[in-house]
């Protein structure tokens, strides 16, 4: 996949997950785009796609993993963002 169509999959999913600031108004549909957001990230991670994001990208694109109610989806994300700190301390 190259760089125009993982950032047109992180843009849908994205606007997915923003779509979650509005949440307040809908109660019923609280955690409505939860398990879109997740399957995304975790197909995109399982391809390697996050890894041709940008750092603030990634961060976000790491957040359904930080956001689930599984504890091993939670390890995923501390996984994830260690890693992503090691690779910004290298770069600098």
């Amino acid at each position: 996949m190259d760089n125009a169509a993982v950032r047109g999959a992180w843009t849908r999913k994205t606007t997915r997950e923003a779509s979650g600031l509005t949440r307040w108004v809908v109660p019923c549909q609280l955690f409505a785009t939860d398990a879109i957001a997740l399957k995304a990230a975790r197909d995109g991670v399982e391809c390697g796609h996050d890894q041709q994001l940008q750092f603030d990208e990634r961060t976000f694109f790491y957040l359904p993993f930080e956001h689930s109610e599984s504890s091993l989806d939670q390890d995923t994300a501390v996984a994830l963002f260690a890693g992503l700190a090691d690779q910004t301390r290298q770069s600098h």
